[in-house]
């Protein structure tokens, strides 16, 4: 047997039965006569060699306060004694019960062993004086040296087996206050569930996490109590997989319920415990990553709006080049047209080809704005309106658009907010949007036009470009019960140029017309729909504490003309040439120029007899910004108006420093262009000002 520890001590008033002590424990000398005395006194044949004996420490003291000392002194050089041997009469000090209790007060570990030669002292009061039976043995004189050999082996071995069990605790308590607080520090929740699913450990954190106690959680099913219910069927599958295999998993994401209900998504990781071939439980961490799915969600949105963005960007590069093209086009063939309807009067049977001429060049530059608006570069006229007022007015030409076997209502809110907005624009919206609702009611069906205010709070409803809606809005929306749109469908309707229609039924320009016309109000769009549950749009224009006026101010019946001089620079023949012969139909003299070179040549040449300059902004050569600015220069005091088949937003670069000039966008009408013209020479059009 090994003992770590086996300093003894002896307490005894016979220095002679020292030797006694020291010849069992330790060594019985070399000389047979030595050993013959300690025989003698031991009362015994012989003794034995004690070579085969454990490596005992043997300490001697002659009195009990000595003793005492001693024992003080050794657990003050943390060196203690395993056993004590003490005499019970030691005269003239204390007996052996008093130094056994004074020892016992300083060092509760040692083991004592009472020795006695006589018999007046009984078990009982023995054990009353040191105070309790526990490490107390009794040896009575003589001893048997075997007797006294396995005393010192047995109580020297329960002596450090009882200091390797407290020593086992201390670090079991350790290690335990360790794992408490990594456990209770991290941000991660530690769990122990058994092969069943059940939780038998949870580390505070769950608190954090799920809102519950470890006490609420122990006990529970984990896929029954936590997981979100459209997740447990396949969370239980995988988890017996893993049972089955004898495997743990890594970095399984989760999402999961909280005490209060809201969702939190985790990512778990755990390995298995296997006993006797079989899984018995699974240690692992939940780790709450509903941030960084958030910030992943908020990554994708943004990803998403980046690329929504480039779209509308090239697009709006196409729409812009296309529309100028058409632009110059239309603008000799509407042109003409209405000239020779003004020259020919209405009696002429070509009007009603000339008229048709006219019908079909509205069209296309209609179908062009559409462009524009949807690449949001149409010029708005924005004025403050009551949408109630523009849908009432609308409302018979709405009726018209739609079958007889249709209902359509109105819903509007009387105490609807006022906003700022384009009426024609409003009117396109309505138009595209009732159409669309039309076509998807293949029989019989409702369309519901709805106003409200509504007031959005922050972060709480998303556009149809995943943008946050927030603040007060009158909302406008279409509802309709027909067939209604699958996601896909719902991810491309405002695309130009998709269209769900057959060949030739549609443009596939309506629906990203109203998206345009939204946008460039910078207002909102939304869209609720599922197949066969018709569809809901929803328009959201940001309120306005303005009051409406007289929407249609401005505009006059009659057209008058001039004798002032006009120079015309302009580089299409076309153009220049129904331009010059507006103009002068209506009175004025027109000098026509075909590039800006030649008009600079012209002003300075006739600059005094020229009364206003109509100039193209985009020109080769010398463009309308350089004439203009020769203009400014030289004769500030001569009015400019800019035109152009781009639209003013289009070419924004091109018209830098030209915001004081008016502008007027091709194609326009006779009566358009006489109408601004007289009115920038009457003085009538402030800087910047737009066709009335």
């Amino acid at each position: 047997m090994i003992i770590q520890n086996s300093n003894i001590l002896v307490i005894d008033d016979d220095t002679e039965i020292w030797q006694a002590y020291n010849s069992v424990l330790v060594s019985a000398g070399d000389e047979p006569s030595a050993r013959g005395e300690i025989a003698e006194l031991l009362g015994v044949d012989d003794v034995r060699e004690s070579s085969d004996l454990p490596d005992f420490r043997l300490s001697f003291a002659s009195q009990g306060k000595d003793g005492y000392e001693m024992v003080r002194n050794a657990l003050k050089e943390e060196n203690p004694f395993a056993v004590a041997f003490i005499d019970i009469r030691m005269p003239p000090g204390w007996d052996g019960m008093k130094t056994a209790a004074a020892i016992r007060s300083i060092d509760p570990d040692i083991e004592f062993v009472i020795v006695t030669a006589y018999s007046d002292r009984t078990r009982e009061e023995i054990v009353r004086e040191v105070g309790s039976p526990d490490k107390l043995l009794f040896l009575r004189k003589p001893f048997d040296p075997e007797e006294l050999t396995q005393l010192a082996l047995a109580l020297s071995s329960k002596w450090n087996l009882v200091q390797m069990e407290k020593a086992a605790l201390i670090a079991l308590a350790e290690s335990q206050a360790r794992f408490r607080a990594l456990v209770e520090t991290t941000s991660d929740c530690v769990w122990e569930m058994d092969s069943q699913g059940r939780i038998t450990y949870c580390s505070p954190v769950s608190e954090i996490i799920y809102g519950y106690s470890p006490e609420e959680l122990v006990g529970k099913n984990y896929y029954d109590f936590l997981l979100c219910s459209k997740d447990t069927a396949k969370a239980i599958r995988f988890f017996e997989d893993c049972v089955k295999n004898l495997k743990g998993f890594q970095s399984v994401e989760r999402c999961c319920v909280t005490k209060e209900g809201e969702r939190v998504y985790v990512e778990s990781s755990a390995t298995h415990v296997v006993l006797d071939g079989e899984v018995v439980s699974f240690r692992g961490i939940d780790r709450d990553i509903s941030e960084r799915k958030r910030n992943e969600a908020t990554r994708q949105l943004l990803e998403e709006q980046l690329r929504q963005s480039q779209k509308m960007e090239a697009l709006g590069v196409l729409a812009g080049g296309i529309a100028h093209d058409l632009n110059n086009v239309l603008m000799p063939i509407m042109g003409n047209a209405q000239l020779a309807q003004m020259n020919i009067g209405n009696n002429s049977s070509v009007t009603e080809n000339l008229m048709e001429i006219q019908k079909s060049g509205e069209r296309a530059a209609n179908l062009i704005r559409q462009i524009l608006t949807f690449s949001r570069k149409q010029v708005m006229q924005l004025k403050v309106i009551n949408l109630n007022k523009v849908i009432e007015d609308f409302f018979k030409m709405l009726r018209r658009l739609i079958r007889s076997d249709i209902e359509l209502i109105l819903d509007l809110d009387k105490e609807l907010w006022s906003v700022k907005a384009d009426i024609g624009q409003m009117e396109q919206i309505l138009i595209n949007l009732v159409v669309n609702a039309r076509d998807a009611l293949s029989t019989d069906g409702t369309i519901i036009i709805r106003t409200k205010n509504e007031t959005v709070p922050d972060k709480s409803l998303f556009d149809v470009d995943h943008n946050l809606i927030s603040g007060s809005f009158a909302v406008v929306s279409v509802i309709d019960n027909g067939d209604g749109m699958d996601k896909e469908t719902q991810a491309r309707i405002f695309d130009p140029f998709f269209t769900t229609k057959e060949v030739g039924m549609g443009t596939g320009l309506g629906l990203s017309t109203v998206y345009g016309v939204v946008k460039q109000h910078i207002g909102h769009l939304r869209l609720e729909s599922s197949p066969k549950r018709g569809a809901h749009f929803q328009i959201y224009l940001r309120k306005t504490e303005q009051l409406p006026g007289d929407a249609f101010a401005g505009f006059e019946s009659l057209v008058k003309g001039g004798t002032e001089t006009v120079l015309v620079a302009e580089d299409n023949v076309a153009v220049r040439k129904v331009v010059g012969t507006t103009l002068t139909s209506f009175g004025y003299k027109v000098i026509e120029a075909a590039d800006g070179k030649e008009a600079v040549k012209i002003l300075k040449e006739n600059a005094n007899s020229i009364d206003l300059l109509l100039t193209d902004l985009v020109m080769p050569g010398l463009g309308g910004r350089a004439v203009a600015g020769n203009v400014s220069e030289n004769y500030p005091a001569l009015p400019v108006i800019i035109m152009s088949a781009y639209a003013r937003d289009d070419i924004h670069e091109e018209t830098v420093g030209l915001e004081k000039y008016p502008f007027i966008q091709k194609p326009f009408t006779p009566q358009e262009l006489a109408r601004l013209i007289r009115s920038v020479l009457d003085g009538e059009v402030v800087e910047g000002g737009r066709l009335p």
